[in-house]
């Protein structure tokens, strides 16, 4: 096919008129297609880039959310078994107290609340930093004499946590007869 100019046909044609005489020998899917162009290949790329991107970023996300939801569980899981051996504990040792009176005479500095130690026991369970202690008062009565009766507490202090320096304690409170001669 013999190639005319453009200036014969009078006006330069559109792409598919271009495409049927031959003058393009392949025409491009954007100029076909006008307005609506194909984006290019490297373009898409980004675009998948990207995505993968956005996904793993949100991926990410929901692993840490999903660590720290788990991490939270584990640690108050921990320190209500911490709080429950200290519980059972210093309840064994209010039973003795109940049982056999104290342990010893009430001595040394009292605390605010008139308390004074007693006795000290071991905390057994892997408590960090686990004190046990039995500290007695006389009980306090409105009118009259408390006849030999002692009020008495049974305190376990422990640490949270090895390096933490913050300490919880459980207090039970008993009514105990003169301590032993």
């Amino acid at each position: 096919m013999r190639q005319r100019s453009w200036f014969a046909l009078g006006a330069p044609p559109g792409p598919l008129r271009r495409a049927a005489l031959g003058l393009d020998e392949r025409p491009s899917s954007s100029r076909v297609l006008g307005t609506l162009r194909r984006p290019s290949a490297r373009r898409r790329r980004g675009f998948a880039l990207a995505d993968f991107i956005g996904g793993t970023l949100l991926f990410t996300g929901s692993l840490v959310g999903f660590s720290v939801m788990t991490r939270s569980k584990m640690d108050a899981l921990a320190l209500a078994e911490q709080h429950a051996s200290a519980l059972a504990q210093a309840e064994t040792a209010a039973d003795q107290v109940r049982l056999s009176g104290l342990p010893a005479a009430p001595s040394g500095e009292a605390d605010l609340e008139g308390f004074r130690l007693c006795s000290a026991f071991d905390v057994v369970g892997g408590l960090p930093g686990a004190v046990g202690r039995v500290e007695a008062r006389r009980l306090r009565v409105l009118e009259g004499e408390a006849h030999g009766l002692w009020e008495a507490r049974v305190v376990v202090r422990w640490r949270e946590r090895a390096d933490s320096p913050r300490t919880t304690q459980v207090v039970i409170p008993v009514v105990a007869r003169e301590a032993k001669k």
